[in-house]
């Protein structure tokens, strides 16, 4: 029986057994390669209210299945969702996107966390040219940095941690301990 993770009430979590539904037209269904954890995420939702809870938000697949009406996907495949921690992933087609050839599936799991800044990217008044600041250099600051700075924003980042500066810095950005 597959499992997944559970947080069934406050603070809690468990490893719990599932079934799948049965596969619906327009869905592919495969074991999970791997998901994504935010343990401020999962510990956010672990001190909500409403349970339970099946965390997660990122996910590859590898496609052992495809329902009725799917194209353009072939069992073997690598592919990207919005998916839970859970043995197996099922979801409409068309909400997954293939891997690319050779692309290590740990590493474009993380095209999850690109998607937080992408909604600053698409929201903010400031414009490329503008100069920026991210604070925090986690994998979520990092990688908001990189956008912006591929995007045409001067980019500065600002973080307490020596070794995260250091990293920031050794690709090519600026990095600060304190607000300027």
């Amino acid at each position: 029986m597959p499992q997944e993770i559970v947080i069934p009430a406050h603070q809690s979590f468990v490893l719990d057994s599932y079934q799948d539904a049965p596969l619906q037209p327009g869905q592919v269904r495969g074991p999970t390669v791997c998901t994504l954890v935010s343990q401020g995420t999962e510990i956010g939702w672990a001190n909500g209210e409403n349970f339970p809870i099946r965390p997660g938000y990122a996910a590859i697949f590898r496609v052992d299945e495809i329902g009725d009406g799917v194209t353009g996907i072939a069992r073997g495949e690598l592919r990207f969702a919005m998916g839970c921690h859970r043995a197996t992933q099922t979801h409409d087609a068309r909400h997954t996107l293939a891997l690319p050839d050779g692309l290590d599936p740990g590493t474009a799991v993380l095209a999850r966390l690109m998607g937080v800044s992408m909604t600053t990217l698409m929201t903010t008044r400031a414009r490329p040219g503008d100069q920026i600041i991210v604070t925090g250099a986690g994998p979520v600051g990092y990688l908001a940095a990189h956008l912006f700075n591929l995007s045409g924003y001067r980019v500065t980042v600002v973080d307490p941690d020596p070794t995260r500066r250091a990293q920031v810095a050794g690709s090519g950005l600026q990095a600060l301990s304190a607000m300027p």
